[in-house]
């Protein structure tokens, strides 16, 4: 092996699979909050039915929200 000195193992690879497992267990850790966040609005969804006037209701005024702050970066 390249990465063998006098029969030890080099320094450069101490540590490298607690490395991989920290990094993985944050990469993990990351996706699961990440899709908690996406997910929830269907959670509540089911939790607290509402009809689908209120949906519609909603829609009509995040789509003015949206409209109001684009019309105000003067890109409409």
């Amino acid at each position: 092996m390249a990465n063998m000195v006098n029969g030890e193992i080099s320094t450069q690879l101490e540590g490298k699979y607690a490395a991989i497992v920290v990094c993985w267990l944050l990469g993990n850790g990351c996706l699961f909050s990440w899709n908690s966040m996406l997910t929830i609005e269907d959670y509540y969804i089911y939790l607290f039915p509402v009809s689908d006037a209120y949906i519609l209701l909603f829609f009509i005024i995040h789509i003015q929200n949206v409209v109001m702050v684009l019309h105000r970066l003067e890109v409409v």
